[in-house]
């Protein structure tokens, strides 16, 4: 059995990655974690620095890991988290994934992120952008009071995506998958960017959609998930 460790995008929560969860796979156990200030950590105040959120995950990804063979997974915002605490985890001498799976995601050293700006939109100009993106149930985008509760996750989310101070260090000894939307509006040389943070070669995908293409295609990427770490044990192709 391979734990998936899922990080969810901006806004997300440990409920964000369900349908993966309950998808069945005898030999994947698909777990995401929850950022501070959301889902089952809602008390606990947010947090708007990617590498602060990634730390602050530590914890609970030693306590999953264990001995098993494990994987890394996360959409949009959750991949550069995702690629933060694979840093984190060597850096601790924990046992590290066989393998680091992103979407939705350009690059960690990608500047366009950091020059949107969309943490601090007007209320009705985040809205839009919100509802553009197609990820976010629409009892909340159109309930003033379910917004109201919801703005400043968002926003913190986006202000950590957006003030990500990305930091060169020796590229990753496992391989990584890049999965992305066929109608993202994504510089390929920004995606190409994966190429500098491993030393093996980047797999590429594309999946027909939009930013949130994932919950069109779940069984793919869980099935992509699963050929990947069957690859490994039967190969030993990751040393």
């Amino acid at each position: 059995m391979t734990k998936v460790i899922c990080l969810p995008f901006a806004g997300g929560s440990k409920y964000s990655f369900k349908v993966f969860e309950d998808y069945h796979c005898e030999d994947i156990d698909v777990v995401t974690l929850d950022y501070p200030g959301r889902g089952g950590r809602m008390r606990e105040p947010l947090l708007s620095e990617t590498v602060a959120i990634a730390h602050n995950l530590l914890s609970q990804a030693k306590a999953l890991i264990g001995n098993e063979d494990y994987v890394v997974y996360g959409h949009s915002m959750g991949a550069t988290v995702g690629f933060e605490l694979v840093h984190f985890l060597m850096n601790a001498g924990l046992p590290q994934p066989t393998h680091l799976f992103v979407s939705g995601a350009t690059g960690p050293a990608a500047f366009s992120r950091t020059v949107r700006n969309w943490a601090n939109l007007p209320k009705d100009e985040l809205l839009k952008i919100l509802k553009d993106l197609n990820g976010m149930p629409e009892e909340i985008l159109n309930n003033d009071e379910f917004f109201d509760f919801y703005e400043p996750i968002i926003r913190a989310d986006f202000k950590a995506v957006e003030s990500y101070a990305y930091k060169k260090r020796q590229p990753l000894n496992i391989p990584i998958t890049v999965m992305n939307g066929t109608r993202e509006p994504f510089d390929e040389q920004e995606v190409k960017l994966w190429d500098d943070e491993t030393v093996f070669p980047v797999e590429y995908m594309k999946m027909e959609g939009h930013h949130f293409f994932i919950f069109d295609h779940v069984s793919t990427i869980i099935n992509t998930i699963r050929e990947r770490v069957s690859t490994k044990q039967s190969t030993n192709y990751y040393g």
